[in-house]
């Protein structure tokens, strides 16, 4: 799975919930036109991805990076994470960088 992953976690989810696009759009705020442009890739950080997951009734980090196996992750990495995922490619080569100077 690539990055548009998140699309296909996203309609699996809400397929396996029952609910229509309009449904999902609705529970989260959102309109259908971004669920639909979520599930085929065209928008691959949604902002709302904690309302989505609620709706859904799964985990946020699920939703965005596939992730299983929870337990191994404490909140802080989650958050850290989902922030990490909203930053913009130049943003995140710097923060990797510091992370990389401190030996991390």
């Amino acid at each position: 799975m690539g990055q548009s992953d998140i699309g296909e976690r996203l309609r699996k989810a809400r397929k396996a919930k029952g609910f229509t696009q309009e449904e999902l759009a609705k529970c989260a705020g959102a309109t259908q036109d971004q669920i639909q442009k979520i599930e085929n890739g065209a928008i691959l950080r949604p902002r709302n991805i904690e309302t989505l997951a609620k709706c859904l009734e799964i985990s946020p980090a699920w939703l965005q990076f596939g992730l299983k196996d929870l337990e191994k992750l404490d909140q802080d990495s989650i958050n850290l994470a989902l922030k990490l995922a909203d930053l913009n490619p130049e943003k995140l080569k710097v923060i990797l960088a510091t992370l990389d100077a401190l030996g991390t």
